[in-house]
């Protein structure tokens, strides 16, 4: 295996082991990952990385690019949600101060970093530019 391979390989499973982080952290009491936040698709996250990983062990380079490609919009688009999400739950509080107390409440921790740090490294591995030959 090389090591470009090896790398997305990597790549993926970071993104599906931060699934299970906790992405979210609700008024200081409790965290919630993935799958707390929104089960189905948390799992259809994790199964675009495990479809990912079967593309690169059959050596289905194209289609572990495209698998990558999607992995990373699935990733942007959930934190656009969970951000737009926090955000809008507590916009129907009467009192601005209030919602925007509470909406501060919720904090983004760590996961995250793991879930765009594995989409991405998937993406740029699997792009890695073949070595030409020169005649």
């Amino acid at each position: 295996m090389q090591l470009k391979n090896i790398l997305a390989f990597a790549g993926y499973c970071l993104a599906a082991a931060g699934t299970y982080c906790p992405l979210l952290r609700l008024f200081g009491i409790t965290n919630q990952n993935l799958f707390a936040i929104n089960k189905p698709y948390g799992l259809l996250i994790l199964f675009t990385c495990i479809v990912g990983i079967v593309l690169l062990s059959a050596g289905r380079r194209h289609n572990a690019q495209t698998t990558a490609r999607i992995l990373l919009a699935l990733v942007i688009v959930l934190f656009a949600g969970a951000h737009f999400k926090v955000h809008n739950t507590f916009s129907g509080i009467t009192y601005k101060g209030i919602g925007g107390y509470l909406a501060g409440q919720v904090k983004f921790i760590w996961g995250w970093y793991v879930l765009f740090a594995g989409a991405i490294l998937s993406v740029f591995t699997t792009y890695a530019s073949k070595k030409r030959i020169e005649k």
